[in-house]
């Protein structure tokens, strides 16, 4: 697997300009800029089998309250920092793991959104079927 980063203005208007994409991943990125046809591309490509998936930053607040919200099935509870995570969920050992600098943890509230795994008590994962993709909603950044 190889990773390419884009500036906003090298994004598609359709969504085959996307068709070589496996996985599309929105993380620290002011959207602000994006155009609708680029907006409609990465639905389109996600609804007819893209992999999307949608990374905490201090932009995912914004995000959510949008388009890629409704497509995720998950909007914001709000975004709050920590230095602390204490993941569980299928599979998942638990514990309390201590980061080294605080990050970035937007309050997911699924609406149609299954949750793979937890946090704090609260949804960390969550996944929802979208026409034939799929979309990811992760509360902390990618790296992490």
């Amino acid at each position: 697997m190889s990773m390419v980063r884009v500036r906003i203005a090298e994004l598609p208007d359709r969504w085959y300009g996307l068709s070589m994409v496996k996985m599309f991943v929105i993380g620290k990125a002011d959207l602000t800029d994006l155009r609708s046809s680029q907006l409609e591309a990465i639905i389109d490509w996600t609804l007819r089998g893209g992999t999307l998936v949608l990374s905490s930053s201090d932009s995912l607040d914004e995000i959510l309250a949008g388009r890629l919200g409704e497509l995720a099935g998950v909007s914001s509870g709000g975004l709050h920092y920590t230095d602390q995570l204490n993941v569980t969920g299928s599979g998942l050992p638990g514990g309390d793991v201590k980061l080294v600098t605080a990050m970035p943890i937007v309050e997911l509230d699924p609406l149609d959104a299954d949750v793979l795994c937890r946090a704090g008590g609260l949804p960390f994962v969550t996944h929802r079927q979208a026409g034939e993709g799929h979309v990811f909603t992760i509360a902390a950044p990618v790296g992490a």
